[in-house]
């Protein structure tokens, strides 16, 4: 039987004390990637049930609504869980349900000003947006399709089936 070199034992105690390290690293980074998962939202309906975050479709009461001076077309609205993940180093643990949010995706003509695409990517500037009237839409964030954004918030029981979007100016 071969006794194993020094170089042999010396880079097995290398290997060791990197994973070492890297548990040490990974930790914060793990933190990071939960709170991340808090915030993540399905960039639309389909993606929502791949996730395996979907909840339900929603109607939608009118297909239009008007944001300041401008009209915008929602193409789909759902109801998708909010999950926290748990990591160990790199791997999921599980996912901790949080809560539901309402996602609603609108779109805009392609022609329109960059005016009318800053007013509808920085949320809404001089008013809120309201689902139901009373579910206030606390984030916005583009879409992958071009001339689309992303409007969700949260929101509780009982889950609303058709859902209205609407504008309200700051008084």
């Amino acid at each position: 039987m071969q006794i194993p070199s020094v170089k042999v034992i010396f880079i097995t105690i290398l290997m060791i004390a990197f994973v070492a390290i890297g548990g040490i690293i990974l930790s914060p980074l793990n933190a990071l990637i939960d709170d991340y998962s808090l915030a993540h939202v399905s960039s639309s309906m389909a993606m929502s049930k791949i996730d395996g975050v979907f909840v339900s479709a929603c109607k939608i009461d009118h297909p239009v609504v008007k944001i300041e001076d401008y009209e915008v077309a929602i193409e789909e609205a759902w109801i998708e869980e909010i999950t926290e993940s748990k990591h160990w180093f790199l791997f999921k643990i599980k996912q901790f349900p949080k809560g539901h949010r309402v996602v609603v995706l609108v779109s805009s003509n392609a022609n329109d000003s960059a005016e009318k695409s800053t007013v509808l990517s920085s949320g809404v500037l001089n008013g809120r947006l309201l689902v139901n009237e009373n579910v206030e839409i606390t984030g916005v964030i583009s879409s992958i399709k071009p001339n689309t954004w992303l409007y969700y918030g949260e929101i509780e029981q009982p889950l609303p089936q058709v859902i209205e979007l609407s504008y309200k100016r700051k008084d």
